[in-house]
């Protein structure tokens, strides 16, 4: 197998993986909860996968993984709701684009 074909199979795997990812948390339900912020709108948590979702301002909704609830909790108790997601969750936990403007769908995605 030429390595153009091994980079196009590796590619064509991870579209995959990525996908089932995302069908997977789309199946996931969370309950969201409306805060104060500049950028963001609601968030919600899912305890039993420790799922952090948060619907942005500008539409784009993400799921943060592996979060404990103790940090959710910090989130949603936090004085700057913005701040906090920034320094503590943004770049601390694996993300991946769920769905735009309140619908959560297919995205090919991940940060």
């Amino acid at each position: 197998m030429s390595e153009q074909e091994k980079t196009a199979e590796e590619k064509a795997l991870k579209q995959k993986i990525l996908e089932e990812q995302i069908e997977a948390s789309k199946q996931i339900i969370v309950e969201m909860g409306s805060v104060k912020s500049s950028n963001i709108k609601t968030i919600g948590y899912n305890q039993e996968h420790k799922l952090v979702r948060v619907e942005f301002n500008n539409g784009g909704i993400y799921d943060y993984k592996e979060v404990p609830q103790e940090i959710f909790e910090e989130f949603k108790k936090s004085e700057s709701v913005g701040s906090y997601f920034s320094k503590n969750i943004r770049n601390n936990y694996k993300c991946l684009k769920v769905g735009t403007n309140g619908v959560i769908q297919r995205s090919e995605q991940v940060l």
